[in-house]
């Protein structure tokens, strides 16, 4: 397990504008690593990209900057469209520590694979 997510990636995690975190596609680095945080360090959020589509998002801040990602892990959405981004909040602040797995998805656009949240284990 890695200790950062410049790390997870080979030091070629970037930001978009938007704050989302992906990497250059073709890039020569790992598409699958893990990072442990501690409760504050991550927040959750509903994305409405449509009417009726409720879609998990996290934003995971270390050394000052926020990296926001899309979170399609099974049971963290389960318990997110069950119980809301209430539930996953009080899931982390009784943690000590989070597991949390990372991928990255398809190039999309066609140069950028973004980074997503795989799982989530509260510890």
């Amino acid at each position: 397990m890695t200790v950062s997510l410049d790390e997870a990636f080979g030091g070629q995690l970037h930001r978009a504008y938007s704050g989302k975190a992906f990497v250059i596609a073709g890039a020569q680095t790992c598409s699958l690593d893990a990072i442990e945080v501690e409760p504050g360090a991550i927040s959750f959020y509903e994305d409405n990209p449509s009417p009726g589509k409720r879609r998990l998002r996290a934003k995971i801040e270390q050394d000052g900057v926020n990296y926001d990602f899309s979170v399609p892990a099974d049971a963290a959405r389960r318990r997110f469209l069950a119980g809301g981004v209430a539930a996953l909040k009080v899931d982390a602040q009784a943690s000590q520590l989070i597991h949390v797995r990372l991928g990255l998805c398809r190039p999309f656009p066609a140069d950028s694979c973004y980074a997503q949240v795989n799982g989530l284990y509260f510890l």
